[in-house]
């Protein structure tokens, strides 16, 4: 059995996992999109690229199968093809737009647990809601859902005329600008908060194969270092460990502990540890690879 202090197992083994069964695997199969560097960089890939994103976004913390049942309606109603144009986008965000007005409460707030029907969004798009079988297939799409998707199709029309694939614009931002830059175009979109952002740029920096370029500054990974359930429960069991502690209540470290606080703890680890000199993309592999052991560990006791 690995010490739960020696991070390297989750650095180099689970990560391994985690990219060949999650990233390269079942995230991208759930949408027919292969999430590698050839099928999503490039112009002629820019559906893919936004599929990518989208895929990322609308991963909220529910039932993954759930949300992909979501994407996948999405992807249906959107229909974006290489050959899709400006024009169209703007169609298809003012179809969205117009369930804002439905949802807004006293004219000024949008409801956003406000339920949609996919019958009343497939309706507008002129796409085939998927057959309900019962009650427990039925798809009611929620505001803060079609908000996100507004907000990713105005950003793909900002930069249709330049880079076109979103994947690759937010990598270039990150070369041109930095990482706290490319952050910040995510968390401008409506309900796109820092875990969604930083998930997304974690994977897109650990995808790309141009990412010898880039010399990360120490708080680049803050940004790159998405904390959900998973990881914040991970993170408790190698601080106590650490601390020599039996359990994460001895120490007194709870679900309510600061993200922010995990986030330095655990890039620091990689620091001093030396992974981060062997290898800068360390921390973003710990992360996904404590995401990805913390996962296994659930399924087994599922099971």
């Amino acid at each position: 059995m690995n010490d739960i202090r020696d991070i390297r197992v989750y650095i180099k083994d689970h990560y391994d996992k985690f990219r060949d069964n999650e990233l390269q695997g079942k995230m991208g199969e759930q949408i027919n999109t292969k999430f590698t560097y050839k099928e999503l960089n490039g112009r002629e890939k820019w559906v893919n690229g936004f599929k990518f994103v989208m895929e990322h976004l609308m991963m909220r913390g529910r039932d993954d199968d759930l949300s992909y049942k979501y994407i996948n309606f999405y992807i249906l109603s959107l229909n974006l093809q290489e050959n899709t144009g400006i024009e169209e986008i703007q169609n298809k965000i003012d179809i969205l737009n117009e369930f804002f007005k439905k949802a807004l409460k006293d004219g000024e707030k949008i409801d956003t647990q406000k339920g949609v029907e996919c019958d009343e969004i497939a309706k507008k798009f002129n796409v085939n809601c998927p057959k309900k079988k019962n009650s427990k297939d039925s798809i009611k799409l929620i505001m803060s859902d079609i908000c996100t998707i507004t907000g990713l199709l105005c950003l793909q029309k900002e930069i249709f005329d330049g880079p076109k694939n979103i994947f690759d614009y937010l990598f270039q931002t990150i070369k041109d600008e930095g990482v706290t830059k490319a952050y910040e175009v995510l968390h401008r979109i409506l309900y796109v908060g820092d875990k969604l952002a930083s998930f997304t740029l974690r994977d897109i920096v650990l995808i790309n194969e141009e990412i010898t370029e880039i010399n990360f500054k120490p708080y680049d990974y803050l940004s790159l270092f998405p904390i959900d359930t998973r990881v914040s429960k991970k993170a408790q069991e190698i601080l106590s460990e650490l601390s020599g502690f039996a359990s994460p209540e001895i120490l007194g470290i709870t679900k309510d502990l600061d993200p922010l606080y995990l986030k330095i703890k655990l890039i620091n680890l990689c620091e001093e540890q030396g992974f981060t000199k062997e290898d800068k993309l360390a921390p973003l592999k710990l992360n996904a690879g404590m995401w990805y052991s913390s996962r296994q560990e659930k399924n087994r006791e599922i099971s």
